[in-house]
Parts: structure tokens; C-alpha cells; sequence
């Protein structure tokens, strides 16, 4: 008489389904000849108890990057930040920059209630460090800091966040930045570089720039109006200013060497935005909708083009703008901060 032994497995398995992906890039000219361009790829997943709850055998992760969620878990972190950035941003001359980022590395993030934050930011230092090939493993106890009024979380937080012990903070300015960050940024995207947006990041053409800065941001976020239900973000970034260009017209093949033939399939939206204003821009190619959009702190008129019906049936996609000299967007406030070996000063 045969016997079979059933073994039954408790296995959380996440849908595609409550989870979307979205990819945008901002397209401004600046004073001087100088061109921004903002990539914006987020991607939302909204099993906020799944990610932090350690009890629960979560292998399947969908869109959302298994590695980068499992060092969330791990370490308890429910909100963390870190930009790469080479360059100074001339906000004097350009206005506020679409993500405030100093030059070198920073992290700061937030960890859950009842986590021990002190010896948890030494395991996310190095996990991060390991994640991007960045030389975080450098940022020492005497280097870590716990602000208190600033540095305040962009999503839901749980706990409270006036207390700075649930908050930790450093940075290396001297950190050198280059295409070994790059290029496992880009392999936490869902469509990578094979397709959508990402297929115009060349780490040549990017990083042969004036300005960039490589961002990670992971939030959580309130998926109802009292945020009794929240979900995870992740928000990728990376934000370059060209150099100055004598030609007065502006493509997509003039800046990063490559056109549009196609938007990322998992993406529920893929846009180009370019900033249209009497004085900046010209745009000659038709868009799909115009739309007022606040960006750098200043709302303006955009032109948005939408990715995959104008690349539908593998059709290329380029815009053909009509540049003239940037008008300064000076802000009204403006803070300097330079940090020069062990001093601080503020002017």
C-alpha cells in the first residue's frame, strides 16, 4: 500500500496586479545654450504589510526590484534616500533643480518604530553601498547624524516624526561618481534600457554632461484619503544639464545619440514633457496634450507627448524644438551650504 505525504507551504505570491509603473522625462531649456533633461521612473506596490511584515514568505515581487525590496525589509526601513551627483547646480541661474541633490553621495533614511536605527544604518550603509558599487562602506559613526528639524519624510511615516531617533543622515561629498553607479541603477528598472525611456540612457552620452545626479527613493504612500492603507514607491531619478549647444534646434537624437522606437510594455504611462514658453521654446511637433505642470518650483506651460501611442507599430518618435537664449528662473530664496574637509559653513 502506497503512502504519499502531503506537505502543505505557506507561499505569498504578489500580483502584477496592485502594483504600476510609470516613466516621465522633462525636457527645459536653460540660459545660456544649456538643455535639462529629468527622468522620472516610479513604480508603486500597494502590500505595504507584505513588505514589512517579516512573518510573511514574500518571492515574488513583480515589477518592484527583488533586491533593493529585501534590503528594505531586512533593515527596516521605511523610507530611505540616495543621489550620486556630479557637478554644481547654479541655482542662481537655472532656478530650483527638480530634486535637491549635494555633490558626491547622500543617504538619509527613516527606519520603523521599535527598529535598533544605530545598528540597522550600518547594515543599510553597506547593503546600499553593495546595491549600487558606491563607496558608502565609508561613512562612518563620527560621519552619521540624527537632524532634527530638517530632512522630514516625503511620504507616510509610521511612528513620530518629530523624533530624529527614527531618522539617520550622512553624506561624502569627495564621493567620485561615474557609470559603475550607472549601471545597476538601471538594472532595478523593469524594462532596464531595452526599452521605453530607459532605452535613451548611454552612460557615454549622460555622463559626458555639465550636471548629473542619480536618485533612489523609496517611500511609503497613502493609497485612501485617512492613509489607514498605505503602499511602498520606489522613484528613480536622474536629472542632467548638456552643456551649451550653438544649434537652435533642439531632438532627441541631438541629446542622447538615440530616438524613440518603442515605450516600456509594463508601463501604464510613458511621457515626454518639454516646456513650452514664449520665450524659451518653440515646439513644432505636434504633442498629444498641453498641460500646466509645476516643476523646479515654477508652474509652466508643457507640451506632452504620449510614448507609446506615438511609437505604436514600432515607429520612431523625435521632437523637433526651436530653442532660443533661457530667460534666468532666479528663485526668491536662495541657501548656500559649502562643505570643505571637516568645517561647515553657512552663507
Amino acid at each position: 500500500m502506497l503512502r504519499f505525504l502531503y506537505i502543505s507551504a505557506c507561499l505569498v505570491i504578489v500580483s502584477d496586479a496592485n502594483q504600476d509603473h510609470t516613466e516621465k522625462l522633462f525636457i527645459r531649456q536653460l540660459p545660456q545654450g544649456r538643455t535639462l533633461a529629468h527622468f522620472e521612473f516610479v513604480t508603486t506596490w500597494d502590500t505595504h504589510h507584505l513588505m514589512f511584515n517579516q512573518a510573511a514568505n514574500v518571492h515574488h515581487y513583480g515589477l518592484f526590484p527583488k533586491s533593493l525590496a529585501e534590503v528594505m525589509r531586512h533593515y527596516g526601513t521605511q523610507e530611505v534616500h540616495l543621489s550620486l551627483t556630479q557637478g554644481m547646480w547654479r541655482s542662481r541661474v537655472w532656478g530650483f533643480p527638480p530634486i535637491s541633490a549635494p555633490l558626491g553621495a547622500e543617504l538619509w533614511a527613516w527606519f520603523l518604530p521599535g527598529t535598533n536605527a544605530e545598528c540597522q544604518w550600518k547594515g543599510l550603509v553597506n547593503a546600499m553601498s553593495g546595491l549600487l558599487c558606491a563607496s558608502l562602506n565609508f561613512i562612518e559613526s563620527t560621519a552619521t547624524y540624527q537632524p532634527l528639524h530638517s530632512f522630514k519624510p516625503w511620504g507616510a511615516i509610521v511612528g513620530n516624526v518629530s523624533s530624529s531617533q527614527l531618522l539617520r543622515y550622512a553624506s561624502l561629498p569627495r564621493e567620485a561618481v561615474c557609470t559603475e553607479n550607472f549601471t545597476p541603477w538601471t538594472k532595478l528598472l523593469p524594462c532596464g534600457t531595452k526599452a521605453g525611456l530607459g532605452s535613451l540612457l548611454v552612460p557615454s552620452v549622460l555622463y559626458d554632461t555639465e550636471y548629473h545626479s542619480l536618485g533612489l527613493h523609496f517611500t511609503s504612500e497613502c493609497l485612501n484619503n485617512d492613509c489607514s492603507q498605505l503602499g511602498v514607491q520606489l522613484m528613480q531619478s536622474l536629472t542632467v544639464v548638456f552643456r551649451p549647444s550653438l544649434k537652435t534646434k533642439l531632438t532627441m537624437k541631438s541629446l542622447f545619440s538615440k530616438t524613440l522606437s518603442s515605450s516600456c510594455p509594463v508601463a501604464s504611462k510613458s511621457k515626454l514633457l518639454v516646456c513650452v514658453t514664449p520665450e524659451l521654446l518653440d515646439v513644432t511637433t505636434p504633442p498629444s496634450v498641453w498641460e500646466e505642470v509645476g516643476f523646479g518650483g515654477v508652474v509652466t506651460r508643457w507640451a506632452v507627448y504620449d510614448i507609446a501611442n506615438l511609437t505604436s507599430g514600432g515607429l520612431k518618435f523625435d521632437i523637433n524644438v526651436h530653442t532660443s537664449i533661457g530667460m534666468p528662473w532666479a528663485p526668491s530664496l536662495l541657501v548656500h551650504r559649502f562643505l570643505t574637509g571637516k568645517h561647515h559653513m553657512w552663507c
